[in-house]
């Protein structure tokens, strides 16, 4: 018991004993950790997947936001502010550009929905015409009728094909086409389809409201942001900071203003394809390529599904590629001329950087990572030219300073 007592009373070795001890926790912690990484990625991964989804519409209203506030702004400016004029007291004069504002991104708001629910509409009624949405029941088995319809018209054109190799091959394709079609569009996957939509449009409602207090309150919580940063930084930190924002604000816009220039480029070229090979709802389906092109390499593909839809069911199966075929060529003429112009000298990045900017956006972030890639890439780029002009600096600095020293000597 003495010897306990007098090894307790020794700090230095208490001092090595508790080291040796720690090392030890910490040592056999991380044995865990490494060995049991994949439990612990998955579940940091499910819980980070929870938060985002928790606060996906405040995401999204910050995104929507960002796009909209310039429309909000020049409707703000170019009309709104014409017929509510300034006053001289400045009390009222704060209502009233409030109200202003409010006037203004109302327009706006009202003026988008419109729009998108009017294309939707007639893009649905135009592929769908004959579905009944009186009930959800008679909506699946509307649906479930018309899939069959075109599995039936499917059917029959591999039966008109000539009996060779290229008719087996074709015949084999439409039986993997027919099986799909069959194993998606039933009535228990639609109703889970239609469960899935339902969540994702609520959100989407959610962020469209938040989005529409951040564009309306947009000078309260710019106060916020910069009395928060001048808080935690320096003067000198706040302004590199500020600069930064506006270099990044500056390439997000150009990006914007480029992508629904080059929609709308598309949209029109579209329509005007369409109308001349004598495709129905031309212009309708013109507008959703021009739409869908938004979204780069990927995007085109979708646009090109209504035309040969229409086209297959009024004209069969030439009647639905020859349209297909026409969107190509104006998607060639996109890719190689329009879009580079007007989008590419906004980034500035090269075509391939582009092209692998995508991909890797798609495989890591689905759609939405397509949309972002070029910008994200764009930053990137920003930031490895500061950091090689930093370096450059450097090396002329010290260049310079040896050739001073140098000539002392």
């Amino acid at each position: 018991m003495q010897i306990l007592k007098d090894l307790l009373k020794d700090k230095k070795l208490m001092k090595y004993t508790a080291f040796i001890a720690f090392t030890a926790v910490v040592l056999y912690i991380l044995f865990l950790i490494v060995s049991h990484l994949n439990v612990i990625l998955a579940a940091c991964g499910h819980g980070l997947g929870s938060i985002i989804g928790a606060f996906s519409p405040l995401f999204i209203g910050m995104v929507l936001a960002y796009i909209l506030c310039p429309a909000v702004e020049f409707i703000n400016r170019k009309f709104v502010k014409k017929i509510y004029r300034d006053l001289d007291d400045a009390d009222k004069n704060i209502r009233r550009q409030k109200k202003q504002r409010l006037l203004s991104a109302a327009i706006t708001y009202l003026g988008i929905l419109a729009a998108v629910i009017l294309i939707f509409y007639i893009l649905a009624t135009l592929l769908l015409g004959h579905i009944r949405f009186e009930s959800l029941t008679e909506m699946i088995d509307s649906v479930t009728s018309y899939v069959i319809e075109i599995e039936h018209t499917f059917k029959s054109w591999a039966a008109s094909l000539p009996t060779n190799a290229l008719s087996s091959k074709l015949d084999s394709l439409t039986n993997s086409i027919l099986g799909w079609m069959s194993s998606n569009f039933n009535a228990q996957t639609a109703i889970n389809k239609l469960a899935t939509i339902g969540s994702g449009l609520i959100k989407f409602l959610l962020g469209l409201l938040v989005s529409f207090w951040f564009v309306y309150d947009k000078d309260f919580f710019m106060r916020g942001l910069n009395r928060f940063f001048s808080a935690i930084l320096t003067a000198n930190g706040n302004k590199i900071f500020k600069d930064n924002m506006r270099e990044i604000d500056s390439i997000l816009s150009s990006f914007i203003r480029g992508v629904l220039i080059d929609s709308v480029i598309i949209a029109i070229l579209s329509s005007i394809t369409l109308t001349i090979i004598g495709l129905k709802y031309a212009v309708i389906i013109g507008i959703f390529a021009g739409i869908s092109n938004i979204i780069p390499y990927f995007g085109p593909i979708m646009g090109m599904i209504p035309a040969f839809i229409v086209g297959f069911i009024n004209g069969g199966i030439v009647g639905g590629i020859i349209p297909v075929i026409g969107l190509f060529i104006v998607q060639q003429i996109d890719s190689n001329f329009i879009y580079p112009k007007v989008v590419g000298t906004s980034t500035g990045l090269h075509p391939v950087t582009v092209l692998l900017a995508v991909v890797a956006g798609g495989v890591y972030g689905g759609i939405v990572g397509m949309l972002i890639a070029v910008p994200c890439a764009s930053i990137i780029k920003l930031y490895a030219i500061k950091i090689v002009k930093l370096f450059e600096a450097r090396k002329e600095a010290k260049e310079k300073k040896n050739e001073i020293q140098s000539g002392d000597i």
